[in-house]
């Protein structure tokens, strides 16, 4: 009895030790995909990466969630009295809970960025350090982002666990480098001064990605991809390079352009 009972409990042990690596196969996954866009939005918009990633980690379930498979929302955003878009019913704090549904889970981290302005959040950007990231998850619950009295800690302990506290760091050196780069002078063939300056194009700058570029244009991430042809999966820039961001406008300019231009003479002539 005594045996069986030990092989038992190995047998449980044994389990135990695979789920657990299993999950954290997954998480690990995971934060490679999504840790240079937190990182970004910690640049850009100083909301840690080390939050941003527990945050989805937790709510979205590493991303296997049916919320975050179906819908890709990896944040739990409910739809609100403003929403428009496409959302989903899910059980949460109420059966049926309506959650907004995003055509792609960048779109999900972007509105994050926006929920997260909300004025109920204001004293986490005045009041602590970007690096604070104990402090962000106890003013999250406080300013009542969560219902789970846990929020906080479940917050915490996955960041120390994962140590996702040293992409903060890594996300601070990469912006004060950045800072000290200078921007080449675009060579395209795409570039105009007088385009740039009506807000047609955009020339990127050290360190930008797809995100940061459509945030900083307020163009919907899906457009700018559209309008330049960019790949799903490319998630960063050379600087210099030059973006269309009013495709109707450049064309219609250029198309301009060429009207006005001297016709070179015919054969003959």
């Amino acid at each position: 009895m005594r045996d069986l009972f030990l092989a038992l409990c190995l047998g449980i042990v044994t389990t135990i030790k695979v789920q657990a690596g299993s999950l954290d196969s997954v998480q690990q996954v995971y934060i490679k995909q999504y840790q240079a866009l937190a990182m970004e939005h910690m640049r850009v918009h100083r909301i840690p990466a080390s939050i941003t990633l527990a945050q989805g980690l937790l709510e979205s379930a590493a991303g296997t969630s049916p919320l975050a498979l179906k819908g890709n929302n990896h944040f739990g955003i409910k739809c609100g009295m403003g929403w428009k878009g496409d959302s989903m019913h899910v059980d949460d704090d109420r059966l049926m809970d309506c959650f907004r549904v995003y055509a792609h889970p960048d779109s999900s981290f972007e509105d994050r960025v926006r929920f997260l302005g909300k004025a109920r959040y204001r004293f986490l950007f005045d009041s602590l350090a970007v690096t604070d990231y104990r402090g962000w998850a106890l003013g999250l619950k406080k300013a009542g982002y969560a219902t789970d009295t846990a929020y906080p800690p479940r917050l915490i302990g996955l960041i120390e666990r994962l140590t996702l506290h040293r992409l903060d760091t890594l996300a601070l050196a990469l912006s004060k480098a950045t800072e000290e780069e200078v921007v080449p002078v675009s060579v395209s063939p795409l570039y105009s001064a007088e385009a740039e300056k009506q807000g047609w194009i955009i020339v990127t700058r050290p360190g930008d990605s797809p995100l940061s570029v459509a945030e900083r244009a307020g163009l919907p991430l899906v457009k700018l991809q559209a309008y330049n042809n960019l790949r799903r999966d490319e998630n960063r820039f050379e600087p210099g390079r030059v973006l269309i961001i009013n495709r109707y406008r450049y064309e219609r300019e250029l198309k301009s352009q060429k009207a006005l231009s001297p016709r070179a003479p015919a054969k003959g002539e």
